[in-house]
């Protein structure tokens, strides 16, 4: 579907041999150069299904570099912004709060490109969980981001 500003994409994979079905969506704004992206899990089994891990969301990127700057803080500290270079292995960024983690450990993150990004300038990547309860945040390698 597309209406000038925005577009959106379904990618509908099916299991070969299950009755499981999920629906990937994108959905893109142009003006805004954001992409919203969600997915959606169906099953006519008929017993109840059990999903013991799911990574929701892919995030393939290309630089020699990257750096990361996300949030963390408590009471009256919120929001207390760290900035580290990725290198090889795994970063882990999570709550095991099981509620909105906003003061703790904050779903948002910015990652900027081959070079650390200024205030005015640099090409830098946002994310964020639009309604977290628990989550997880990895970085695999240097180009790699799963949520």
């Amino acid at each position: 579907m597309f209406d000038g500003n925005i577009t959106t994409t379904t990618i509908i994979l099916k299991d070969p041999v299950y009755p499981v079905t999920v629906k990937l969506i994108f959905v893109s704004y142009f003006e805004e150069d954001i992409v919203k992206t969600w997915t959606e899990i169906s099953h006519q089994e008929k017993n109840p299904v059990v999903m013991s891990n799911f990574a929701s969301s892919m995030i393939h990127l290309n630089a020699d570099r990257y750096w990361l700057t996300q949030f963390h803080g408590d009471w009256a500290e919120e929001m207390r912004m760290e900035e580290s270079q990725l290198t090889s292995g795994i970063k882990t960024i999570d709550s095991k709060l099981g509620t909105r983690a906003n003061i703790f450990q904050t779903p948002v993150f910015f990652l900027a490109k081959d070079k650390p990004a200024g205030e005015n300038s640099g090409e830098v990547i946002a994310g964020t969980l639009g309604w977290t309860g628990s989550f997880f945040t990895e970085q695999l390698g240097s180009y790699l981001f799963r949520f």
